[in-house]
């Protein structure tokens, strides 16, 4: 399956072309609006990925056009964006086949809303008939069904969380954050030196791990996992500036990312997706 990715963000760019990547999907990349464009008319394309903000015109006009390009075909769309205003969110709902994603937000998430767009309306996607007007305004799209697992459930009470930042402030709402969900056996450390100190001695089942520490970085305690303890699954909380970063984390063997500052939202569904896939 074919995706084109349309974003003036070359961070962005780089760290979703890795992701779609490591999910099987064949990823075409676009600097800006004419490449797309470009791509629209030269390529098999079977969804796009468009950012909200680009200079000649924003996503929804891009996606507009492009399937004007299409004679109309209604090709999935995701829209991308910074802002998750509500009239951003119901004006992409209120495109045909199309979704929205905060940027900074999981990306099990849009992996999640691909699979939606792509799937027959029959079995349950999103993917509806072509239809001659490319503008045309539909219904927002059905919730996607939520499956609960009494077992994960249960399971994620005993899960060992090791929180790793050298911002006492941000670990502490994190930490906060978790207990309220209702994970119970969460430990901090105060920097990297003392989290391999920590993982030397103990079992966890994840790292919550910041990228930019003095001492011993973020990067120094992940390869230390990745040679020693790699059945423990890590999360890097980075930046949004640091993007860049976030793609060597993955080279590297992190599950996910979440981007500072986190939304809550984002935060427990990354953790509850990490902690128990297979």
């Amino acid at each position: 399956m074919n995706i084109l990715l349309v974003t003036e963000d070359s961070s962005y760019r780089l760290l979703v072309r890795k992701y779609l990547s490591d999910e099987g999907f064949t990823v075409l990349l676009a600097n800006d609006v004419r490449e797309g464009m470009r791509a629209v008319r030269t390529e098999k394309i079977d969804l796009v990925i468009a950012d909200h903000a680009m200079k000649i015109m924003d996503g929804f006009d891009f996606c507009n056009q492009a399937r004007g390009i299409l004679g109309g075909k209604e090709i999935p769309f995701v829209l991308v964006s910074i802002y998750d205003d509500e009239v951003t969110k119901m004006k992409a709902q209120m495109m045909k086949n199309s979704g929205f994603i905060r940027k900074g937000a999981p990306f099990s998430e849009m992996i999640t809303l691909i699979n939606h767009l792509i799937t027959p309306e029959d079995q349950g996607g999103g993917l509806s008939s072509f239809t001659s007007s490319p503008g045309a305004i539909s219904e927002p799209p059905k919730p996607i069904p939520q499956i609960v697992d009494t077992a994960v459930e249960d399971a994620r009470l005993t899960s060992r969380i090791l929180l790793v930042d050298d911002d006492d402030n941000f670990r502490k709402v994190l930490a906060d954050t978790l207990s309220d969900e209702g994970y119970s056996d969460i430990t901090q450390a105060i920097d990297g030196g003392e989290a391999i100190e920590f993982l030397k001695d103990q079992h966890f089942d994840l790292v919550l791990l910041d990228i930019i520490m003095p001492n011993v970085s973020g990067f120094g305690v992940l390869k230390f996992i990745h040679e020693n303890v790699p059945s423990t699954k890590t999360i890097m909380l980075t930046a949004y500036a640091d993007m860049k970063l976030a793609v060597e984390a993955k080279q590297l063997g992190a599950a996910d990312f979440i981007a500072k500052p986190f939304m809550r939202d984002d935060l427990l569904t990354t953790i509850k997706q990490v902690l128990f896939q297979q």
